[in-house]
């Protein structure tokens, strides 16, 4: 609920903006990229023909595949130091636990973890945020995707993220305002929980980079006997 108050909040106050502007028509963003996704193509084998011993061309679609690849691919918490490389540079980092998980991030300077009653998160700030949700207390448990529709009523699938073997789905108004985009988390092969951001459709170069870096060195940390 506490989530769902502060999208509507962030949502009405983003139509407050649009209405008090100079009439100049809104910007049109796109909320998928347009950057290709490489792709493997297969094409039929062909026909002998039995008259003439020659081979006959099928026409055919070709099937057309996306490679897959995991964005996270070690949860084995080890400890000590760790540097993030965003954007081709390194940045220093803090691990920071998270509340009522028993997971942590590495996160940069440029980051912080907000702490509420029933949980806390990772973020740039209080409006652009990673958090997490065990898979079966969503909304939809058997459609995580459908569950993303907090952070707006539009369904899609980003080009940008579709490469990662977690990546379920976005959400998001049509426009520069908010979006989420979802993963699922696997610990054990089981699906565990729904590691999601929140930021603004319009920031999506800035802030993804960094998101998907912190999100790509989550770490699963082993409870204590008695916690």
């Amino acid at each position: 609920m506490r989530i769902l108050f502060r999208i509507c909040s962030m949502l009405s106050l983003a139509a407050l903006i649009s209405c008090s502007s100079s009439g100049q028509p809104a910007r049109s963003e796109t909320l998928a990229s347009s950057a290709p996704i490489a792709t493997t193509e297969q094409t039929p084998p062909a026909e002998v023909s039995e008259a003439t011993g020659q081979q006959v061309g099928i026409v055919q679609p070709l099937v057309t595949t996306i490679p897959k690849t995991k964005l996270i691919k070690n949860l084995t918490y080890t400890g000590g130091e760790k540097k993030l490389t965003i954007q081709g540079q390194e940045y220093p980092s803090a691990f920071v636990e998270i509340d009522l998980h028993p997971y942590g991030f590495y996160i940069p300077d440029t980051m912080q973890e907000f702490v509420y009653e029933d949980g806390s998160e990772i973020g740039l700030n209080k409006s652009e945020f990673i958090a997490m949700s065990e898979v079966d207390r969503l909304v939809h448990p058997d459609n995580p995707h459908e569950s993303l529709k907090f952070g707006g009523e539009i369904l899609f699938q980003d080009k940008d993220l579709m490469q990662y073997e977690e990546y379920i789905g976005s959400a998001g108004d049509g426009g520069g305002g908010t979006r989420v985009d979802g993963f699922v988390l696997k610990h054990d092969n089981t699906p565990d929980m729904l590691l999601y951001f929140l930021y603004f459709n319009r920031n999506k170069e800035k802030v993804l980079p960094v998101f998907l870096e912190v999100a790509r060195n989550i770490k699963y940390i082993e409870q204590k006997p008695g916690s």
